[in-house]
């Protein structure tokens, strides 16, 4: 039987070393040469590092919800539209100034053709 109240700022730390794992398979599996493909090269490849990310981020949203739905008895689809709102509201306003300012430090450079690193640099 679940407790009544939910904490939701509880943290694992398990997942934090769970987290650096898929940090470091990402890096390995870029960082390994592709050639010879070995199994060592499969075990790290940059995929095993993402679908531990994926799992983690689906557990981590599934807790956020639940705990949501416990603590304030919040049902269906006002439930996902609070969430996705505070999740905008996050991630919104540093993504439209981010493109602004790429849009802006744009304008002075000519167009130039896809891998093009010496004009970035």
């Amino acid at each position: 039987m679940l407790p009544a109240n939910i904490n939701l700022k509880s943290w694992f730390p398990a997942l934090d070393g769970l987290r650096c794992l898929a940090v470091l398979l990402v890096i390995f599996g870029h960082w390994l040469p592709i050639e010879p493909y070995t199994v060592f090269f499969r075990v790290f490849l940059p995929g095993t590092g993402v679908n531990l990310f994926f799992v983690l981020s689906g557990f981590l949203i599934t807790r956020i919800l639940l705990v949501q739905k416990l603590n304030e008895g919040v049902k269906g689809w006002p439930l996902f539209r609070s969430f996705y709102l505070r999740r905008m509201l996050r991630i919104f306003p540093l993504y439209f100034l981010v493109l602004g300012l790429g849009l802006v430090l744009a304008v002075p450079w000519p167009a130039k053709p896809a891998g093009s690193w010496p004009v970035l640099l």
